[in-house]
């Protein structure tokens, strides 16, 4: 009869570490597979079959695979040109200061390269104009970004704007509250009300006036 092969606990195997052994998984046609507990060096915990394991077929929890596939698309990237191109350092400009600043965060489809890059190509950019948050205030977002001149983006800091809280939490900031309360059928008058602090909300709409 074969003699099973030894588990070896603390044994290494590519980014998997052996924790001990886990019951034996019966199959639904009856094949018996030895199961290992195991910790991946990102500090992941699994269970994986013991075979698999000892041919490399399984090195890691997943992570190796992501790496190696998001490598892959970088130097697809790479090829493509994105990487020299002057899009490429705003979204990486963006990011980093973002980083920076404690109230201020990137959108999550952003941290994509490519959603980041669409978004652009729909919105105006060029390669004269620069990244704008509406304000200089708030997160990096769809709706309070927009593609400027360097020019326009410094007198902004000295404008008036409102931000608008929506009743739905979300919020938008802007230069001009009459034309957004035409838009979204509110009282100009109520929603100054609002901002003053005589009323607390407008039709769920909440808002507040700053200087830069």
């Amino acid at each position: 009869m074969r003699k099973p092969v030894p588990i070896q606990i603390g044994k290494r195997f590519t980014r998997l570490v052996v924790l001990k052994e886990q019951p034996t998984h019966i199959t639904k046609s009856g094949n018996k597979v030895r199961k290992v507990q195991v910790k991946c060096d990102c500090g992941i915990i699994k269970e994986v079959g013991l075979r698999d394991l000892l041919s490399n077929k399984t090195q890691s929890c997943g992570c190796l695979h992501k790496e190696i596939h998001s490598k892959y698309l970088d130097n697809y990237r790479l090829e493509s040109g994105d990487y020299r191109s002057r899009l490429y350092d705003c979204w990486i400009s963006m990011k980093r200061r973002s980083k920076s600043r404690k109230d201020c965060n990137v959108f999550k489809g952003w941290l994509s390269f490519e959603v980041f890059k669409k978004w652009a190509l729909d919105n105006g950019y060029t390669d004269q104009l620069v990244l704008c948050r509406n304000g200089d205030k708030g997160d990096y977002e769809p709706n309070n970004c927009r593609w400027d001149t360097q020019e326009n983006n410094v007198k902004e800091r000295h404008e008036k704007y409102w931000t608008i809280i929506k009743p739905c939490g979300s919020f938008v900031t802007i230069k001009n509250l009459s034309k957004f309360c035409k838009e979204h059928n509110l009282s100009q008058s109520n929603m100054s009300s609002v901002a003053s602090g005589r009323l607390s909300h407008h039709k769920g709409y909440k808002v507040k006036k700053y200087e830069n």
